[in-house]
């Protein structure tokens, strides 16, 4: 059998009820370029350590607590830590030796897994793997490390494999003749020490898979993301049986509609007791379709222009073509906001994957200006498109989901700053931080219109807020009817928009952000309208989710 490992195992202090703490340490092993003469390479073997290395991190697990193996020459700083049979049992036993009773300590291998027929023992594949040593010296045994967590003073111990991805065995592999591994599909596991709960990517019979769009096995993509906190269930505290129930869930739903099989995730062992994994940020949330909020406090900031039309000529050199200086009067008079209440807003614009999990339908489809995949904005989003999918994800998640306000967004979009822009007032910075026309024009394409289309999201830097895209990339829309002179009778605290517009003007809905346009639109006061039918390739919108 093969089991494209990733075992995590995680030996946890004491229940969170008797009010004990100790320290937390982790033990991280990555595989993935092991020798073509015996087992094939993995392609995200490393990404799944390393990921879950850093929510570890954010959990509060030390940087010095942290015990890290892996076999990227590039990047290791010692030698001593390369991935190797002799160097894990050694660096593993070093680490236990000195787990104390209230502490905790995880154990993450992510690599080759392997079972020999007539034999119940599964083993783990170091880097300097030996599949022909009859011996089994250059393999860990799962029993090897079942022993050293029984030992180690901690008492509550949890095991996650991520196993039987493919067969093991490279096409140039000597051993390929000799050995007689079992199937690639899991077999019944050999049993589980007590004090130890065990969950496996699939259960008895099946394959476990990897995606390619997700970078990880599916098991493990969904393990980090509801270590993220999308399994929580609101009282941000991550419990275990939380986590195990939404990877579970989600894997199972993902294996189905995705690849239309079958991968169900498998609980072994038991525990008594609250068992919390991690205490959740109350200042970024993740929610059940993977949005990450962040929480933005109250205050007050100036709102709109500081500087004139006259001024904004001498800096950005000329306006483009169809502008004149009256095109920004909308931004005067600049004065006094205060935000009263605390709300959480979007990190990124709302991605394609995210809409259709929602909406279920795909807008930019086939259209000219649009590229297509899970990370990409989401286009061709009308205001009432925007409205609907808000009115859809407050009924899935429970919580109240909307559009900003025009001041809520300028006020995301500022996060602290008085600046022409979030970063300060260089416009030279903007390429760090925006997709725009400007830059895109030296791809000098007439087919992707010089890159005139939605990107993927959070590929650029974010505001202070840790906010992306804020200046570019989409136009977004916000709750707000539009009217161009609102600034002059516009409330001081938690402006929401005009509440009686004109006739004419009555369909009219405001939108930020800039697009893929010329600089001198990505400014944080720059403000724009459309028919809120209005649908176009730049387009699109970010969510806001009320405290409750």
């Amino acid at each position: 059998m093969f089991l494209s490992a990733l075992a995590l195992l995680i030996c946890l202090s004491s229940l969170v009820s008797e009010g004990q703490a100790g320290e937390n340490y982790a033990f991280l092993v990555a595989v993935g370029d092991y020798d073509v003469k015996h087992l094939k390479a993995l392609a995200y073997t490393r990404n799944d350590i390393l990921e879950f290395r850093t929510e570890l991190l954010k959990s509060g697990f030390p940087k010095q607590n942290i015990v890290l193996l892996h076999d990227d020459l590039k990047q290791l700083e010692n030698r001593r830590y390369l991935p190797e049979a002799d160097k894990i049992r050694q660096e593993f036993t070093l680490l236990l030796s000195g787990v104390e009773p209230d502490d905790t300590i995880i154990v993450a291998l992510a690599g080759h897994g392997v079972q020999f027929k007539g034999d119940q023992t599964s083993y783990f594949c170091p880097a300097d793997a030996d599949l022909d040593d009859e011996k089994h010296a250059r393999l860990i045994s799962f029993q090897e490390l079942y022993q050293g967590l029984e030992k180690c003073q901690a008492r509550k111990k949890l095991l996650l494999i991520d196993a039987c991805r493919n067969d093991p065995q490279s096409q140039l592999s000597r051993s390929r003749a000799k050995v007689n591994l079992q199937s690639i599909t899991r077999p019944q596991t050999e049993p589980v020490p007590e004090g130890i709960v065990a969950l496996f990517s699939c259960s008895a019979g099946e394959q476990a898979y990897e995606w390619p769009d997700l970078k990880h096995g599916i098991f493990f993509h969904h393990v980090l993301e509801g270590w993220k906190g999308a399994a929580d269930d609101g009282d941000r505290s991550l419990s275990l049986d939380e986590l195990v129930a939404y990877t579970r869930k989600k894997t199972q739903t993902f294996a189905r509609l995705k690849l239309a099989t079958i991968q169900r995730p498998q609980r072994l062992g038991n525990f008594s007791g609250t068992w919390i994994l991690s205490e959740l940020s109350r200042d970024l949330i993740t929610n059940s379709i993977g949005m990450n909020l962040k929480l933005i406090p109250t205050g007050t900031f100036m709102m709109g222009s500081a500087k004139s039309s006259a001024e904004l000529k001498q800096i950005f050199g000329s306006f483009p073509e169809g502008i004149n200086e009256s095109f920004f009067e909308n931004e005067f008079p600049r004065h006094k906001v205060t935000i009263t209440k605390p709300y959480y807003i979007q990190t990124t614009e709302v991605t394609q994957k995210q809409w259709e999990t929602v909406m279920g339908t795909t807008p930019w489809s086939e259209k000219e200006k649009a590229k297509v995949g899970p990370d990409y904005a989401a286009s061709y989003i009308s205001w009432e498109d925007a409205t609907e999918y808000c009115r859809k994800l407050s009924a899935k998640e429970k919580r109240q989901y909307r559009l900003p306000t025009e001041a809520e967004w300028e006020y995301a979009c500022r996060a602290g700053s008085t600046t022409i822009f979030s970063f300060g007032d260089d416009k030279e910075l903007l390429d760090d931080y925006a997709w725009y026309a400007q830059k895109l024009l030296f791809n000098n394409t007439t087919a992707d219109l010089f890159g005139a289309h939605a990107h993927k999201v959070a590929q650029k830097k974010p505001n202070a807020f840790g906010l992306y895209d804020m200046s570019g990339n989409l136009w977004e829309w916000c709750q707000d009817y539009y009217q161009a002179d609102y600034y002059k009778t516009s409330p001081a605290f938690d402006p929401a928009g005009p509440e009686m517009v004109e006739e004419r003007s009555k369909w009219m809905r405001s939108m930020r952000g800039g697009g893929i346009v010329d600089a001198i639109h990505l400014r944080s006061a720059r403000r724009r309208f459309n028919a809120d039918k209005y649908r176009a390739y730049f387009n699109g919108f970010r969510v806001v989710c009320e405290q409750e």
